[in-house]
């Protein structure tokens, strides 16, 4: 069976294992409704803003509990390691928690808004250090908080020039970008819900969530690959192309797209289809083994065997090392009796 990115089963597998230390932390923040301002993009402001402070004093407390939580960057042969930083582990805390409202309130200019977040410090700690192995899945998350970010900067900067605004055309551009940003917003807000659930194994409440994030921003390619991504994982293998394939407009160098996208056809037996989205991901990123050990499993299931021993030594030489997961992988099965197969895995083997 094929590798695609999915981190759910080895959280869950932590989450078993793990004591409950339980945390709250609670914030509030009250907003100042602008002349371009709803009911509803105040609300959307208040909420970001409160789970910004929020994930700022969580990020702040987990950086004094972990110890060797380390992102892993793989070149050829060599790895290196660094250790997290607070804004990583801001990001990765945000798609594995759950910000929940207490109390709000709106007067038709201030939108006040009571929330908080609640962790077993055990189990958050270990499901980002689960997280912190995947460089690609780390950089989507740190990518979410950055849009989320810009976006805050954006309508508070709109709302400043609408105050200096003179003419009713001007105004009325405005107002029309402000409310744009704002949905855009909400859409990450949406995202990122959807990242909870889909870490929880809940996959249909994570496709409604990115579902719901498509249509509030149908520009951003990390939520159509996610909507791939767990389309993948409920098994709606030929839905989730038209996904993959609309990430991969938005953004043509977004290697992982490229690789789910190539796991879907294979599981769909398009073999061909699957060697040429894997071939370009490696393009993109020669250093995963990811790629290389999906190329040597469609190589292999099309029987070509020089091509998939050649794959599986690169997805080797870039770090892959999950000999269990290889030893029942039935798409190797054309080439796993041969000479240069059990040599190769003699070889890496320790």
């Amino acid at each position: 069976m094929t590798m695609w990115r999915s981190l759910v089963a080895m959280l869950l597998l932590w989450s078993a294992q793990v004591a409950a230390e339980v945390k709250t932390f609670v914030r509030e923040y009250t907003y100042k409704a602008g002349e371009a301002d709803s009911k509803l993009t105040a609300r959307t402001n208040a909420l970001e803003q409160v789970k910004k402070l929020l994930l700022e004093e969580i990020g702040v407390y987990l950086e004094s509990k972990f110890e060797n939580v380390a992102t892993e960057t793989t070149v050829g042969d060599k790895s290196t390691f660094k250790e997290l930083t607070r804004s990583q582990i801001m990001s990765i805390t945000a798609g594995v928690t759950e910000t929940k409202i207490l109390s709000e309130k709106w007067d038709g200019e201030n939108y006040y808004l009571k929330a908080e977040i609640r962790i077993d410090v055990d189990d958050v700690r270990e499901k980002v250090k689960a997280i912190a192995k995947d460089r690609d899945r780390v950089m989507e998350l740190e990518e979410m908080r950055r849009q989320a970010n810009a976006r805050l900067s954006e309508l508070d900067s709109l709302k400043k020039e609408l105050a200096k605004a003179k003419s009713d055309a001007e105004k009325a551009a405005l107002k029309k970008t402000y409310g744009e940003s704002s949905t855009r917003l909400t859409s990450l807000d949406q995202a990122e819900k959807g990242y909870n659930a889909y870490f929880r194994q809940k996959y249909d409440e994570a496709l409604a969530h990115f579902t719901e994030a498509a249509k509030l921003d149908d520009g951003n390619y990390v939520v159509f690959f996610n909507l791939g991504t767990v389309r993948y994982a409920l098994g709606d293998f030929a839905g989730a192309l038209p996904d993959f394939a609309t990430a991969l407009q938005i953004n043509p160098k977004y290697s992982p797209a490229f690789v789910n996208r190539g796991v879907a056809k294979i599981a769909l037996k398009d073999y061909a289809g699957a060697a040429q989205d894997l071939s370009e991901a490696a393009k993109l990123n020669a250093s995963d083994y990811f790629v290389h050990y999906n190329l040597a499993c469609v190589y292999a299931l099309q029987g070509k065997q020089k091509d998939a021993l050649d794959h599986l030594e690169a997805a080797f030489k870039a770090g892959f090392s999950d000999f269990n997961h290889l030893s029942r992988d039935t798409d190797l099965d054309n080439i796993r009796k041969s000479n240069e197969f059990k040599t190769l895995i003699n070889r890496y083997k320790k």
